[in-house]
């Protein structure tokens, strides 16, 4: 006989207790020591108590729990099965309630036999033909029928024990298999949610590579427009030194190269004081010069800025009233007042200017060989500023817009003019009141000066509002202008005529600007209206809390000044609003213009603020 080894000595010392026992969970386990009873375990079996207590302190997986006694449930005695379980260091999971061995007992098939032992003493009791005797091993025997009143119809006292303590562990078993599922539900309600975050982030990347393609086309359309103006751009020796070509205003401004890139976006990172609330102003480009005007009778001028210094190097005097609407293109500076003119500036030609003492006084250097007032071509001096000053508005002019030679403006004499920049003539006359009383009557309320009720009350809602035309643009010979009877209206330039018109606002329309689909108009009455050229509808209506009095916009923006300190943006892709006010201004913002990530905005509280995008 060989002697045996210390792994059989070792075996048998750790199988000894489940040798005696003759019930169910002692026969399992019997018949699993073989197999489990591995070198591997034996080993971990003598290891020091810390260890253990490292392996049992592991988190549970339940998912890897359901999977393992679902093969042990089915193969009991596969050894690669044991192996898994082992590899996988399962511990009892006492944070879950459901230790292995009961998850094992509660998950294995031959839990349910009970059950059905106890529907076949059910069904034999109550068989007509049979009559029944109860095993040792509690299985029901049939035997030959007796007579009625030998066979006995009751169940023994030992068998109603046994079934009652069996019904009792088929409900424990199902608290565990319960909770087994319960902890599952929970491992998959905790996996939707990371696939749900997973979702937004891809759904943030998708939407930020929607904006980066509207980029890349508004890129594109400004270097072919500025290389189609290239090719076809006249010469300049034969035409006048002060007109000059807009670019992307209408459609939008390009992508160009930003020298701000470096600072964070939404932050004003230069002030310029005014001496009087800022009306108005515009700017060609980034880095070059910026025209503003005040809100002031004492301070009619235009001031003039250098954006690459943030000072001001120039003051324009000319207007006997406030300036109400300007606008730059590259040297060429065109400006509309309360005086009834309108006068067009070349930059270049303005004279350096000191400031004496304060705000209030400004001396343009060798003013006492010029006059203060601004002087037409035909008897200017070589060093005025004004090269020409248009005359034909009754009342004040509210708004304008010029393009290459043509310019056009509106007036609170309700009236819309077209002008020759070469010749300095009025070539068309667009009455908007004749336009009023022969357009199709509307149910939206319209603005005029006599007529029904609902009329009534809004003029009288407005009745200190006297900026009639609130806003121009054209493209070509059509013509959009926005007016205080809340209407949107399209003109042909060619006739004179008004062939659309778009109602919605109930408030005087302040801003305007369109595209090649799209009119989007601020107003009074606190919204913002997106119209679509193609079905002259809306499609969107932005409401703020303040009224707008400047907006502009391109295919992924919406900018706009809501009388409140911060700057609005509205992103077109995500319909997410948002404000600009870090180092803003302290009262609310009346007019902006901006160019690539480079925003001007001018407020209530007299200064001018540069922000980056």
């Amino acid at each position: 006989m060989q002697p045996k080894s210390k792994l059989d000595k070792l075996s048998r010392k750790l199988l000894l207790p489940f040798t005696h026992g003759k019930s169910e969970t002692t026969r399992i386990l019997t018949d699993l020591a073989p197999v489990i009873m591995t070198p591997r375990l034996i080993n971990a079996a003598g290891t020091s108590r810390q260890s253990r207590q490292a392996i049992t302190s592991s988190s549970y997986n339940p998912s890897a729990f359901v999977t393992l006694t679902r093969r042990l449930a089915s193969n009991p005695t596969d050894p690669l099965t044991t192996a898994a379980a082992l590899d996988l260091n399962l511990p009892i999971p006492e944070t879950e309630g459901v230790p292995l061995l009961r998850g094992y007992q509660a998950t294995n098939p031959l839990a349910g036999k009970s059950r059905l032992r106890r529907r076949e003493v059910r069904a034999t009791l109550v068989d007509g033909d049979m009559s029944m005797s109860i095993t040792s091993d509690g299985t029901p025997k049939r035997r030959p029928r007796e007579s009625l009143g030998v066979r006995s119809r009751k169940l023994p006292q030992e068998e109603l024990t046994r079934q009652t303590n069996e019904i009792v562990k088929d409900k424990e078993n199902i608290e565990v298999r319960r909770g087994v599922l319960t902890s599952e539900i929970q491992q998959v309600t905790r996996q939707i949610q990371k696939l749900e975050e997973v979702k937004r982030k891809l759904e943030s990347d998708l939407l930020k590579l929607t904006e980066e393609e509207l980029e890349l086309d508004d890129e594109l359309e400004g270097v072919l427009t500025t290389l189609s103006y290239s090719s076809t751009r006249p010469n300049t020796a034969s035409r006048p030194s002060y007109t000059a070509t807009t670019q992307q205003r209408r459609k939008g401004p390009a992508f160009l190269p930003s020298e701000h890139d470096d600072l964070p976006p939404g932050v004003a990172f230069m002030t310029l004081p005014h001496p009087y609330p800022v009306l108005d102003l515009d700017f060609s480009a980034p880095y070059e010069l910026l025209v503003s005007s005040s809100s002031s009778s004492e301070g009619c001028g235009l001031h003039v800025w250098d954006l690459t210094t943030g000072s001001q190097v120039k003051f324009l005097v000319g207007h006997n009233g406030p300036v109400k609407a300007l606008q730059v293109e590259e040297s060429v500076c065109i400006s509309a007042s309360e005086d009834t003119t309108i006068r067009i500036w070349d930059l270049a030609q303005a004279n350096e200017w000191e400031e004496i003492g304060s705000h209030d006084e400004y001396s343009v250097v060798d003013e006492g060989e010029r006059p203060l007032s601004g002087t037409s071509q035909a008897n200017g001096g070589e060093g005025d500023a004004c090269v020409r000053v248009l005359e034909g508005h009754s009342r004040g002019v509210t708004a304008l817009y010029f393009e290459n030679e043509c310019l056009v403006s509106g007036a609170s004499d309700k009236t819309v003019r077209q002008w020759d920049l070469n010749t300095g003539q009025c070539v068309l006359t667009m009455d908007i009141l004749w336009a009023m009383s022969n357009s199709v009557r509307s149910p939206r309320r319209s603005y005029s000066m006599a007529g029904d009720a609902e009329t009534l009350d809004f003029s009288q809602k407005y009745e200190n509002y006297e900026d009639f035309v609130g806003a121009v643009q054209f493209w070509g010979y059509a013509l959009v202008s926005g007016s205080a009877d809340g209407a949107v209206r399209m003109w042909d330039m060619r006739t004179g005529q008004s062939h659309r018109t778009l109602k919605g606002h109930t408030g005087p329309v302040t801003c305007l600007q369109f595209d090649e689909h799209h009119v989007v108009s601020g107003s009074l009455d606190k919204s913002i209206r997106i119209w679509d050229l193609r079905t002259s509808g809306t499609i969107d209506s932005l409401t703020y809390e303040g009224p707008v009095t400047s907006l502009q916009f391109d295919s992924r923006k919406i900018i706009s000044c809501c009388g409140e300190n911060g700057i609005k943006i509205y992103n077109r892709t995500s319909q997410h609003n948002s404000t600009l006010t870090t180092n803003g201004h302290t009262a609310p913002a009346v007019s902006l213009r901006y160019i690539d990530r480079y925003l001007v905005s001018g407020g209530r509280d007299s200064t001018v603020k540069v922000w980056a995008l």
